[in-house]
């Protein structure tokens, strides 16, 4: 068994500890969670990251929050550099306002949109 303790040491008039009040809380269960959802995390970072095709998802703001390995190689960029980026601080303003439309249409819609094509120049 695994235990966090936290206690709280009473004092007495000339400032000694006269009592030290505590308790004790078993972990190995949330450890052991916590453990088991890294691992699940890790496994899913590999499958998005073995895709070939651009993965990544953004938050409401337009910001990215999870960019794949392959996007990463596109954009000549880490996935630390982008998560956190927006478009508009990557694309051209038409092209970036394009793809916040769709998104902003997936998000009131909450329907994807399959099989479109949008144009992005690269220097590929």
């Amino acid at each position: 068994m695994k235990t966090r303790s936290k206690s709280n040491p009473g004092q007495n008039k000339k400032g000694h500890t006269a009592e030290v009040v505590g308790n004790l809380r078993d972990i190995s269960e949330a450890d052991r969670l916590k453990s088991k959802l890294l691992k699940k995390n890790k496994e899913l970072e590999i499958i998005i990251d073995s895709v070939p095709a651009w993965i990544f998802y953004k938050d409401k703001e337009n910001r990215f929050i999870h960019v794949n390995k392959a996007f990463c190689e596109v954009m000549k960029m880490t996935n630390g550099q982008l998560e956190g980026v927006s478009c508009s601080d990557l694309y051209p303003k038409e092209q970036a306002e394009a793809f916040w439309k769709d998104d902003l249409d997936v998000i009131a819609t909450e329907k994807p949109k399959r099989n479109i094509i949008e144009p992005m120049k690269t220097e590929q």
